[in-house]
């Protein structure tokens, strides 16, 4: 026996040790994937409130209303507080100049069914009635090497607590907002290695050029993977309660597996 191994033969040995680190690679896959699917219900619902004016529609209570609401319908949830619905519908304002505005992205975002949503629909108004020099504002300038899917793949990567830290001090600033967060995935920050860099202003110093994102995917052994698959919040978002154990985690990053290799 070697720290818990059994040992057969060096065969064996780089074979299992293969094994785990194909297993931890699933699970960082499994989590990113997770968070990919929660951070696009965000996306949507701040583009909603956003899109339909929900605010002046429905009035000045009308995100506590909404949280209510939500909450009522959905118990098990911990996401659909005031300030947490605020921060979604800055989300998409932060990052949406980011992203071309296009039916084929409405399409993405939507994952439409053969019926479309009411707010497909406002969307779509929006997009015509815009002049055609400003369907992707300032898009290709601005951003010339990073295509907006790949731009919002890369967005929906980042965990929602490094989001919160780049809403709160970027809003409106778009360009620095994606310097870090491809800096995050690049080096795998964790959301206090990210406030470090916040508070030293790297964008300043490296400047803000965005290039193309060539990692999708945290390092196994980077804080942002260990984040990840330890966020509240996509626990939350797969239905496991605050009192989970060992064997729901493994059960639920199992599923998440299944699931990514079916798509």
């Amino acid at each position: 026996m070697n720290n818990g191994l059994t040992i057969i033969d060096k065969d064996y040995s780089h074979w299992v040790e293969d094994l785990c680190k194909r297993y931890r690679k699933s699970q960082i896959k499994a989590a990113v994937k997770v968070n990919q699917e929660m951070l696009r219900f965000y996306w949507e619902l701040g583009r909603d409130i956003c899109m339909m004016k929900a605010e002046s529609r429905w009035g000045s209570k009308f995100m506590a209303n909404l949280s209510r609401d939500l909450k009522a319908m959905n118990p098990d949830a911990n996401c659909f507080s005031p300030t947490n619905l605020l921060y979604m519908k800055n989300f998409y304002r932060l990052y949406s100049p980011c992203v071309q505005i296009s039916p084929q992205v409405v399409e993405q975002l939507e994952n439409q069914t053969s019926s479309p949503s009411p707010v497909t629909a406002i969307t779509q108004r929006v997009i015509e009635q815009l002049p055609k020099g400003e369907i992707t504002p300032q898009v290709v300038e601005q951003f010339p090497k990073a295509s907006s899917s790949s731009i919002l793949d890369n967005i929906l990567s980042v965990s929602w607590g490094h989001h919160r830290l780049l809403i709160d001090r970027f809003l409106g600033d778009p360009k620095s907002a994606l310097f870090y967060v491809r800096k995050t995935i690049e080096n795998g920050w964790s959301r206090s290695v990210l406030l470090c860099f916040l508070d030293t202003n790297l964008h300043k110093r490296e400047g803000k050029a965005i290039t193309n994102f060539n990692q999708t995917l945290p390092e196994q052994t980077s804080d942002l993977a260990q984040e990840l698959t330890r966020d509240p919040y996509c626990f939350a978002f797969t239905g496991i309660r605050e009192r989970y154990n060992e064997r729901q985690l493994k059960d639920a990053l199992i599923a998440n597996i299944q699931t990514m290799l079916l798509e």
